[in-house]
């Protein structure tokens, strides 16, 4: 209770400062840093906010020769989310990927100007001897507006991290993806 009391204090501060300088938007967002999620969430007009499922087409770079694939994410309340797509999963061994992957975990949160970040990974196993032989690790900010998802390939990096551990495995970068999805809404 005293740490909804202390960012709701800091909230109605951010803003008498905000309207004080007609600055109300940046205000917004730098308080929505510090508050906790929950908070931060009621700020957010419902066309923004990330919490919820996701349907998204995900598209690297031709010159990359990854193709593109359609992905699910789901951001939960509380800052973790899950993920699946339709190029790295349980049976996604073939001749571009050698290679199978669990589903994605990570975290989210909110940023500044209407953006969230993310950091996702996903387990990745050998295609004939089903051994992990590492990880694939995918790092975001996106932005979402009137009901989209939108990412730009230059505020994204996937990279497979070979080895048995994520922080000193060799890295593959793949690069940056363009990506743009819609919520999956509530059945009528």
């Amino acid at each position: 209770m005293k740490s909804h009391y202390k960012s709701l204090m800091i909230m109605l501060a951010c803003l008498a400062m905000a309207i004080a300088t007609n600055g109300i938007a940046e205000v917004l967002d730098e308080s929505m840093e510090r508050a906790d999620l929950s908070s931060s969430e009621k700020l957010w007009a419902p066309g923004r906010r990330v919490t919820g499922t996701w349907l998204i087409d995900v598209v690297f770079p031709p010159e990359t020769g990854v193709p593109g694939f359609k992905e699910i994410i789901t951001f939960h309340t509380g800052g973790t989310l899950s993920e699946s797509n339709t190029t790295l999963h349980a049976n996604s061994a073939n001749p571009f990927f050698n290679f199978n992957g669990s589903d994605g975990h990570g975290t989210w949160r909110y940023k500044r100007n209407r953006r969230v970040s993310f950091k996702l990974v996903k387990l990745v196993f050998d295609g004939v001897t089903n051994e992990h032989i590492g990880y694939l690790r995918v790092t975001s900010t996106v932005s979402i507006d009137n009901g989209m998802l939108i990412q730009d390939a230059a505020d994204s990096l996937t990279e497979l991290i070979l080895g048995p551990d994520i922080e000193t495995g060799i890295v593959q970068p793949f690069g940056g993806a363009d990506a743009v999805g819609r919520r999956i809404g509530v059945a009528r």
